[in-house]
């Protein structure tokens, strides 16, 4: 179940844009402090 099946197709694209503009902002507030660390 892939959230484009879930929620639909621009649902998704909403989803993911807002998720980008979420590491962007922390990249640009937090500078070099921010890293990404994946779940697993």
């Amino acid at each position: 179940c892939s959230l484009v099946d879930r929620r639909g197709y621009w649902r998704a694209v909403v989803a993911i844009a807002a998720k980008n503009a979420r590491l962007c902002w922390a990249s640009l507030h937090y500078g070099d402090d921010f890293r990404l660390y994946s779940a697993s």
